[in-house]
């Protein structure tokens, strides 16, 4: 069967698929070995920051050494230049908006939250960011592609091909956030001192949306392959909205903590409404949403019940 056949299928095209997976876990892994390596020496903002910029140095030379053919030269065309700019045009007001919801929880609660509990947010913040960087590269960087080529070739297909191309990596992601949700005060614990517990319910909240994010994430970028370039502006409008009342309705209701809760279930609302932009376009499978999110649940079940036990055995852990 040629391989375009398999693609539509619902087979994801593996020798593409397998670079880049290869590619993007190499950069992942790099990044990880040599922030703990160097970690075991010095633990500082500039090993950090020497980590991000060698990841991403690295990716490039992936990007050429696992696909042939991969090197571009500069090229002038008025045609793509003015399509180019059209579409750019929205990316340009949807990269503000996602620049204004993810920081504005830092501005409200740099009022709200001491010192110290802000620094227990940062810590839940960048727990949280890591399964969300990978959600982000592993659709934009490998589904998206199948996706546009899926709706260029076969677009009858593009219902199944949107759902076989992510079930894989989408359900053992919801699983594994789902782990973290419910057993953020066991990982909290093993990390640090009893001075920073507190830090495990906003890592609870926050692994929320970082859960739900693979998910909006697949949706925005299969509108944006058939052609519906504003999806991902509107997606982000309704994060918006969603913050502008959950935020003071947190604060008038919990206080602080409710900004954070606000912040962790930005994405049910985004999810809401993809769901509705999926099925209005008739690419909508509800029975592969639930299994999602049936296995979250039960992730976070299992990690708060595995978390309860082990701190009850071993409370100084």
């Amino acid at each position: 069967m040629p391989m375009s056949d398999k693609l539509f299928a619902g087979h994801v095209p593996f020798s593409t698929y397998q670079r880049s997976t290869a590619a993007l876990i190499v950069a992942l892994l790099w990044l990880l070995t040599f922030v703990l390596a160097v970690s075991l020496e010095t633990a500082t903002r500039g090993t950090m920051i020497a980590a991000m910029i060698l990841q991403s140095v690295l990716r490039a030379i992936c990007s050429y050494v696992f696909f042939q053919d991969s090197a571009q030269r500069p090229a002038r065309d008025r045609l793509i230049a003015r399509e180019f700019l059209a579409f750019s045009r929205i990316v340009l007001m949807s990269s503000a908006l996602t620049l204004l919801i993810g920081q504005s929880d830092k501005m409200v609660l740099g009022r709200l939250f001491t010192l110290d509990q802000f620094g227990l947010y940062a810590i839940a913040l960048t727990i949280s960011s890591a399964p969300t960087s990978f959600a982000s590269a592993y659709i934009r960087r490998i589904a998206y592609p199948i996706y546009a080529k899926s709706w260029r070739e076969a677009p009858d297909q593009l219902r199944n091909v949107y759902y076989n191309v992510r079930r894989a990596a989408a359900r053992l992601y919801a699983f594994g956030c789902g782990g973290l949700i419910g057993g953020a005060p066991l990982l909290i614990a093993l990390l640090y001192d009893p001075r920073y517990a507190h830090a495990s319910i906003f890592v609870s909240l926050i692994m929320i949306a970082s859960a739900l994010r693979l998910p909006n994430v697949a949706a925005a970028e299969l509108l944006t392959a058939t052609g519906d370039i504003k999806g991902t502006l509107r997606i982000n409008m309704v994060r918006l909205v969603w913050l502008m009342f959950a935020m003071p309705t947190g604060i008038f209701l919990f206080g602080a903590t409710g900004v954070v809760a606000a912040v962790g279930l930005i994405e049910v609302p985004a999810m809401l409404y993809c769901w509705v932009s999926l099925h209005r376009v008739r690419l909508l499978k509800l029975r592969e949403e639930i299994a999602f999110l049936a296995l979250l649940l039960a992730g976070a079940g299992i990690g708060f019940l595995v978390a309860k036990e082990v701190l009850l055995i071993a409370p100084a852990i």
